[in-house]
This record gives structure tokens, C-alpha cells and sequence, in this order.
């Protein structure tokens, strides 16, 4: 793999992440999944 892969990759993994995070926090905290926002 060259480097240009890897940051592709790399960049690739952040996107993901990213968007995931931003749906996780537009749901909210839901006792119900166990998250750690809802049980304090």
C-alpha cells in the first residue's frame, strides 16, 4: 500500500467515524441502548 493509499484510508475511517458520531449526538442519549450520557 503507498502512502497515498494509507491517507485515503485514513481519510476514509475519519469520514465514517465522523458521520457516525453526528447521528450518535442527533439521537440523543437512550437509557434503553445502555448509553453512558443516560445512565449518570
Amino acid at each position: 500500500m503507498s502512502p497515498t493509499d494509507d491517507a485515503h484510508l485514513a481519510r476514509t475511517i475519519a469520514d465514517a467515524a465522523g458521520a457516525l458520531l453526528q447521528r450518535i449526538q442527533a439521537d440523543g442519549a437512550d437509557g434503553g441502548r445502555g448509553d453512558r450520557e443516560a445512565n449518570r
